[in-house]
């Protein structure tokens, strides 16, 4: 009996708790309503745009780039004009040009895809898709180096032309070029994006290129402070880290890897090379056969099935953005035993030959 009474008077003494908390809120937000009476409706910023807002599909070859202002079919070209909308508040409002939406196959990130940016009958900017001209955040390249004043609806819009090619690397005549010049790496890649612009009612700030951090460059700076973990004595120059433990972890796909070195290769064969970072998963994915099926052929072979299928496909979307096509040589030998024919400098030789070891 005593256990009974004190369990209604627990409800009770909730039941009283809970109805006094509902009087509080509501008695609070009643008087905030009365007190309170706020309208604020923010005005808004928009310009009149005419002309293309997407890039149009244009098929590119390398031209010289003096020929920019009279070729009509391997220059990419928007036109466009852009003035305040009439709804604009009568306020000094400034702009920016921009690239947005950016998709480019990473063959085209180079210094001989070029850009310029014509306003009302003069170049005003120019620059390249090269990560060492600028970086691309956001999929976003900003095209005016200052923020333009933008007229207002009663005024005359601001004239553009926006203009893209690929540059010819080789100049002169034929007999000059060498192989590092072979753009054909660049033909049938694709570029996408819109012109956009950006309003402002702050004042004008100049804009600052930055150009991407390359790992390659800061590994090939740690070469000369680490002679013990660090070489580059093969025929190319190529920066490699050797010895038992050096310190080349890296984090990729949420996994510890290591870094092999930095190395010049090309994308095609004989195509241009670029400093690219080669690395390799700490742990092993275990032991697998080239080909289970034993078909003798790469292309059906279950290792590969495996490596550009299942394995591939669980990598995170910012792993295989940092994924690019390279061509690797890929002789051998059958001898690398001692230290007259076994060392890393000798590998590099034997890569490049045309022995083949089949297992």
């Amino acid at each position: 009996m005593n256990i009974k009474k004190y369990n209604t008077k627990f409800i009770l003494f909730e039941i009283i708790v809970i109805m006094l908390g509902i009087i509080g809120v509501t008695f609070a937000a009643s008087y905030i309503m009365k007190s309170i009476n706020v309208n604020v409706d923010t005005a808004a910023l928009a310009v009149d745009y005419t002309g293309n807002l997407t890039l149009p599909k244009v098929d590119l070859v390398p031209i010289e780039d003096s020929s920019v202002d009279t070729n009509t079919d391997n220059v990419m070209r928007i036109n466009f004009t852009v003035k305040g909308a009439s709804s604009n508040p009568n306020i000094p409002i400034i702009y920016d040009v921009i690239l947005s939406d950016l998709e480019i196959d990473s063959a085209l990130k180079n210094e001989y895809l070029k850009w310029e940016l014509e306003k009302n009958g003069s170049v005003i900017s120019s620059g390249s898709f090269s990560p060492k001209f600028d970086t691309i955040k956001d999929g976003k390249l900003w095209l005016t180096e200052i923020q333009q004043d933008l007229p207002t609806n009663s005024q005359s819009a601001d004239s553009y032309e926006f203009r893209l090619w690929i540059s010819e690397s080789c100049t002169g005549d034929i007999t000059t070029c060498t192989e590092d010049m072979d753009q054909s790496n660049m033909l049938g890649k694709k570029l996408s994006g819109k012109i956009e612009t950006v309003l402002y009612t702050k004042s004008k700030e100049a804009l600052v290129r930055v150009p991407a951090n390359y790992a390659s460059d800061y590994i090939t700076s740690l070469l000369d402070s680490n002679p013990n973990t660090m070489n580059n004595d093969d025929p190319d120059g190529n920066v490699r880290y050797m010895g038992a433990n050096p310190n080349n972890y890296v984090k990729f796909n949420n996994e510890l890897w290591r870094i092999i070195g930095v190395f010049d290769v090309a994308s095609t064969n004989g195509g241009p090379t670029e400093k690219r970072l080669k690395i390799i998963r700490d742990e092993s994915l275990g032991n697998m056969a080239w080909d289970s099926g034993n078909a003798n052929d790469w292309s059906k072979a279950s290792l590969q099935t495996y490596l550009n299928g299942e394995y591939y496909n669980g990598l995170d979307a910012t792993s295989k953005s940092l994924i690019g096509d390279t061509y690797w040589n890929l002789g051998g030998t059958a001898s690398y035993t001692s230290s007259s024919n076994g060392l890393a400098s000798h590998f590099y030789g034997y890569e490049k030959g045309t022995t083949v070891i089949l297992m």
